[in-house]
């Protein structure tokens, strides 16, 4: 079975109207990858601040992006695992 990752990064040149950052989803599988939109952002100063949303301050929205953004990769890892589970991969 493959090793599968999953890593969040900023893309600068997607700002909303707030001045916010778009959160991008990067998935690795072995040698390869693919990139997708979280549909969500944040400021660039709180995502570094905040070390990627690894160490949320008290403020809900950034708990609440800390939750969305575990909750894709627990999906993800679902998928995953179940997609091995049907074909008998190890």
């Amino acid at each position: 079975m493959k090793k599968l990752k999953v890593s969040f990064y900023l893309k600068g040149d997607k700002k909303n109207q707030n001045g916010e950052t778009a959160i991008y989803a990067k998935i690795y599988l072995g040698n390869l990858y693919s990139t997708f939109s979280t549909s969500k952002y944040i400021l660039q100063e709180r995502w570094s601040k905040t070390n990627n949303l690894r160490n949320v301050m008290r403020v809900d929205n950034e708990i609440n992006l800390k939750n969305y953004l575990k909750s894709l990769v627990d999906g993800i890892e679902n998928k995953y695992n179940g997609f091995c589970r049907i074909c008998h991969i190890n």
